[in-house]
């Protein structure tokens, strides 16, 4: 597969960690009782980006790379799991 192709999958992967990752271990202003009028309750204390940049593209990196053995290796077939969910009368058509 082409480079283009893994850097589309790393993309996505990234974006979906980076949503998996937000909400953990998040603080809202309501939590820490230090809500500011005209702020939302809602808003973070203290985020932590730089922490939860770095992991998003860690668990990206290793999401794209478990998908890469998949897509290259030999030893890794899909065949024998269509083998087992789609019946013999469907494969025949």
């Amino acid at each position: 597969m082409s480079i283009i192709f893994y850097a589309a999958i790393y993309f996505i992967c990234w974006w979906v960690s980076l949503l998996a990752v937000l909400p953990i271990g998040v603080r809202t202003h309501a939590d820490a009782g230090t809500v500011l009028e005209g702020s939302a309750e809602s808003a973070p204390v203290k985020p932590h980006w730089r922490n939860k940049l770095i992991a998003c593209t860690l668990i990206a990196l290793l999401l794209t790379l478990g998908i890469r053995y998949m897509v290259e290796s030999p030893d890794f077939s899909i065949q024998p799991l269509l083998r087992a969910i789609v019946p013999t009368d469907i494969r025949s058509q």
